[in-house]
């Protein structure tokens, strides 16, 4: 078809052209903003990326390319008699957390760490994708020679067992981040910023 003969059908059916239009745009506003929550209740059903919780946790290792910090799991924190009720119904339990660097040891804030947990549990296999060389130095997640990552490293600790995940590019304003478990086939883009609970969004 000419492009002459594109303007004249255009020409002739505008009222068609600028429904379609308006109908595309709807289609494209609704997929990006989910305004009735369809797309973020099926992520919020979909199975967690790693499925351990605080009270399994022993240690939590931040390895980054500029720096590294370990947390180091402490003593439970006693639920107040108000709090008991919903803490046995919900059954979770809370502990102290000591932050270590090169140079010393704090004692890492306990709204600090809910919202690490709080974001682990967060981070979802729902937006996935079957790895590959572009793929993977678009999200962040690319590998040097020798194996290791260049990203930020999750390192999380059990009794039973330790995983890694891989922390890729993030973004505050969407609040989400592209991330790895161990060395899985997929990666996946998770409504959360993991980079930005753990140090900072560079």
């Amino acid at each position: 078809m000419k492009l002459q003969e594109f303007k004249n059908i255009i020409l002739h059916n505008k009222g068609i052209c600028i429904l379609s239009f308006n109908i595309l745009l709807l289609f494209i506003v609704f997929f990006l903003y989910d305004p009735f929550s369809f797309f973020s209740g099926s992520y919020q059903q979909s199975k967690p990326l790693l499925s351990t919780g605080e009270s399994d946790i022993t240690k939590i290792e931040i390895i980054d390319p500029v720096f590294k910090a370990t947390l180091l799991r402490g003593e439970e924190i006693p639920a107040s008699d108000e709090k008991m009720n919903s803490l046995t119904k919900n059954k979770e339990r809370h502990f102290h957390w000591k932050l270590q660097t090169e140079k010393e040891t704090y004692t890492a804030d306990e709204d600090r760490m809910k919202e690490l947990f709080r974001n682990m549990k967060d981070t979802r296999r729902y937006y996935s994708f079957t790895r590959n060389n572009e793929l993977d130095a678009d999200h962040g997640l690319t590998s040097e020679a020798s194996g290791a990552c260049n990203c930020r490293i999750l390192r999380i600790y059990t009794e039973k067992k330790t995983e890694d995940i891989l922390i890729g590019r993030s973004s505050l304003k969407e609040n989400s981040s592209y991330v790895r478990l161990n060395n899985e086939k997929h990666n996946y883009y998770v409504q959360t910023n993991l980079r930005d609970v753990t140090g900072n969004t560079n």
